[in-house]
This record gives C-alpha cells, sequence and structure tokens, in this order.
C-alpha cells in the first residue's frame, strides 16, 4: 500500500535526521516555568528518554530549573517519583488543596483562611517542604560531572535586573539556593538571599530561557513552554527545531494535587510522543499500531461523505474540536496530521461522549468506547415545530445537540427531514458529528 510506505519513508528519514542530530549536533533543552504546570515537563522527559532523545545542554526558568537540574544529573526516575507522590503539602507548609469550585471552597474554608492569615501575617509561605523534597532529589556531585550543561534564569532583586546562573556559577554551598531562588514566585514564595543579594522566580526576567541555551551553543534546540505565569521575550521561530506547548488545558500553576500532577505528567507524555511522531491522533492518542486502521477510516469516511454530497473545507475539522473544547488548541504538526481530518471529526464526538482524552487508545478499541458512552446520554424532548426546534437547540448542551440529530437521521434513513434541512447550517458542527456517529453505526459492522 502506498499510504504505508509513504509512513514507512517518512519514519526512516525523520529517524536518520535524528540520529544525525544526535551524533553531530549540540543538543539543548529548554524547560519554562509554570509551578504544578511542569509536571507536564516531565512527561516530556520521558517522552525523549523512550525515543533514545538526549540533550548536551539544559536551560530552565522556576520549575524548569528544578526539572533541569535533576536532569542534568543523567536521570528523570526522582522526578518522576516526585511527581507521582506530590501534594500541596511537599510544596508550602499547609497549603490547601486548589479547589475546583466554589462547594470546594465552602468546604476547606477553614483550612483556606488559616493558610491566608499566615500569608497576611508573614507577607509570604513557608516553601521548606519543597526545598527538603529538592535536596532529596538533588546530588551535587552528579549534577556537577555530568557532561550534560546546565543554566537557570533567576531575577536578582537588588539590581534589578535578569540574573543567570550556568553551571560553573553554581558553588556546592550555594547550588540549592540558587535553584531555589529561580522557583521563588515571588510574592506567593519569599525571595531567596545570597551572598546579601535578594532573589526572586526567572520567570521576571524570562520564563522560556532560551538565550540561555542559545549562549551554551547548542545547535538544535527543542523548547517547552507550559504557559506559566511570567515574562515571555520575544522568540524566533527560525532559530527553534521543535517548539512543544500543551494541546490540552493543564492545571492552574498552584494546583499540586496528585491527581493533577500525575494527569499533567502523563498529558506530557502522550503528546509529546505525537510531537516526535511516535503517537498519531490530535486532543486524544492512538498507539503505533492504529495509524493502518486510522488511514483506512480516513478513507472510508471521506467517501461516504463524497457520495452523500457532504464536503468539508479543512479548517472545518479543527473548527469541529475548538467548537467542544472551547478554545482553538494549538494544530500539531507531524507526519500523521495532514492525512488526519475525519478522525478529529470523531474526537470531537468522542468529548461531547465524555470520554477520558489523557490515555494511550488503540483505534478499534477508541471507536467501541465513544459509541458506548453516545449511547448513554439521554436524548432531548423532540419539538413539535421547526422554531421550537431551534429555539431548545440553541439552549442545549453540544452533545444534546448531536444525540438529537441522530435521532432525526436514524429515524428517516440516515437523512436529515427536509423540513428540518436549514438546521444543518444554524448547527453544522454538530450535524455533521452526528452524521458521523450514523457512519460508525455502519463502520463497526464491517471491521
Amino acid at each position: 500500500m502506498l499510504w504505508r510506505l509513504y509512513i514507512y519513508i517518512k519514519r526512516f528519514y525523520y529517524m536518520v535526521y535524528v540520529l544525525w542530530y544526535t551524533s553531530v549536533m549540540k543538543n539543548g533543552l529548554v524547560l519554562g516555568g509554570g509551578g504544578a504546570k511542569g509536571c507536564y515537563e516531565v512527561g516530556s522527559l520521558q517522552a525523549f528518554e523512550e525515543c533514545n532523545i538526549k540533550f548536551d545542554c539544559v536551560a530552565g526558568t522556576s520549575i524548569g530549573a528544578i526539572i533541569g537540574a535533576i536532569y542534568t544529573q543523567q536521570t528523570i526516575d526522582e522526578v518522576v517519583d516526585f511527581v507521582y507522590a506530590i501534594s500541596p503539602g511537599q510544596i508550602v507548609k499547609d497549603l490547601f488543596e486548589f479547589p475546583d469550585n466554589f462547594k470546594d471552597v465552602l468546604e476547606n474554608k477553614e483550612q483556606i483562611k488559616t493558610f491566608l492569615e499566615h500569608f497576611i501575617k508573614e507577607k509570604s509561605n513557608d516553601i521548606s517542604p519543597l526545598v527538603h523534597s529538592f535536596e532529596k532529589m538533588f546530588d551535587y556531585d552528579r549534577f556537577i560531572h555530568s557532561n550534560i550543561e546546565y543554566a537557570c534564569m533567576t531575577y536578582n532583586v537588588s539590581k534589578m535586573q535578569a540574573q543567570p546562573f550556568y553551571k560553573k556559577d553554581i558553588s556546592r554551598e550555594q547550588a540549592v539556593s540558587i535553584i531555589m531562588a529561580s522557583a521563588s514566585c515571588f510574592p506567593a514564595f519569599p525571595m531567596m538571599d545570597i551572598d546579601g543579594q535578594k532573589y526572586i522566580d526567572g520567570g521576571y526576567a524570562d520564563n522560556v530561557p532560551i538565550s540561555l541555551i542559545k549562549e551554551m551553543n547548542a545547535d538544535k534546540i527543542i523548547v517547552i513552554d507550559v504557559h506559566g505565569p511570567g515574562r515571555n521575550n520575544t522568540i524566533n521561530q527560525n532559530e527553534i527545531s521543535l517548539y512543544i506547548e500543551p494541546i490540552l488545558p493543564l492545571t492552574n500553576f498552584l494546583d499540586f494535587r496528585t491527581e493533577q500532577g500525575i494527569r499533567s505528567l502523563r498529558l506530557g507524555y502522550l503528546e509529546t510522543m505525537k510531537y516526535l511522531n511516535e503517537f498519531s491522533g490530535y486532543v486524544y492518542t492512538f498507539n503505533r499500531g492504529s495509524w493502518p486502521d486510522i488511514y483506512r477510516f480516513e478513507q472510508y469516511a471521506k467517501m461516504v461523505f463524497k457520495n452523500h454530497g457532504i464536503l468539508f473545507e479543512d479548517d472545518f475539522f479543527y473548527k469541529a474540536i475548538s467548537s467542544v473544547l472551547g478554545y482553538r488548541p494549538k494544530k500539531l504538526i507531524n507526519s500523521y496530521f495532514e492525512m488526519y481530518q475525519f478522525g478529529m471529526l470523531l474526537e470531537a464526538l468522542a468529548l461531547c461522549s465524555g470520554t477520558d482524552a489523557v490515555n494511550l487508545y488503540d483505534w478499534k478499541d477508541f471507536i467501541k468506547e465513544v459509541l458506548q458512552r453516545l449511547r448513554t446520554i439521554q436524548p432531548i424532548q423532540r419539538p413539535i415545530s421547526f422554531m421550537d426546534a431551534i429555539k431548545i437547540l440553541k439552549n442545549a448542551h453540544k452533545e444534546d445537540i448531536v444525540v438529537y440529530f441522530y435521532g432525526l437521521l436514524k429515524g428517516n434513513g440516515y437523512r436529515l427531514p427536509i423540513t428540518y434541512e436549514p438546521l444543518k447550517s444554524i448547527f453544522d458542527v454538530s450535524y455533521a458529528m452526528a452524521s458521523l456517529w450514523c457512519l460508525l453505526d455502519q463502520y463497526v459492522k464491517m471491521v
């Protein structure tokens, strides 16, 4: 099959490209700041390790500085274990669990009140738990003797200027203080005192310190930007080999709950594997063996919709995903994405069904799970008239609109009753998803 040969050739040349770069070029990694969002970066490092991609130099700000320091020791095991055991109390003393909603605020109001009273009184928080956790992971001898170069960004409050630190500047006595200074997100975290100078989070200077990796003369630069709070300097994309940003949203930068940390780590791994052409999908992720099935599905769906006179503009599928998510996610560029269209429409349908996006799926199992979940959605009461339908659907949830269209299509030989034809243009994405649902009913009988 030509499509299979095409993919194999692209993957072959990509691996040759990676091996060539890793053997003759200097690889640099930039880890942006972002507090709890940094768990995503740990997942990315797992993906790099699995793909045997190594770095000769690392630069980081804030949580990126902490993770980068551990990576410089030529291991990520300690920081992975830290994420799996992370909790608010391991970061800040007496820090409460970040509330998801107002109900959680009410249930934890006394704990939140105590924490805020202490913060107001002391004008900062006690981050000794974070310092202690870092000291357990950090080994200065392994760090300083590693052949991986390192730099972190801080902000010198005493001089009111950015202050980078390179490995050669970091002594045994000051190592922990310097790295923790990069992560001192003032005023939530206290300033760090180093040689009589006051330092705070490097995010006040440069949250994604590409300038530091360039100073270390990296030939190939990979950046992980988790969009934490801080200053983002102008980026020349031509200097970047790969710029990784989360596609799905991450938690709040102060949300250090265990389940959120693990979710972010898992997301970092899955999304980075897609950036590296190892996995396919967009919001959802599919294993290496899924692409032949995805490609066949794409061809089948294209043929069926074309035979029914339904054609889509290329941007429609991205529009479908965005309309369900409620925001426009970063577009993913890899070897698979240009051939992945109806798969995106299926992903939009999966989001409506409530299928978990932070998981690694086999394509066929994914379709079965989506269909199973869709069947559990209770249909809304069918309106009596066309005008009633418009009024009800405009106030309905996206999944309810999809189920409504699906009912109309299935009850009319998979065609929309002529009276309801105008609804197609008003609710175009929902109609397209319902049409795909009808197609899936037939498709699963064939495979």
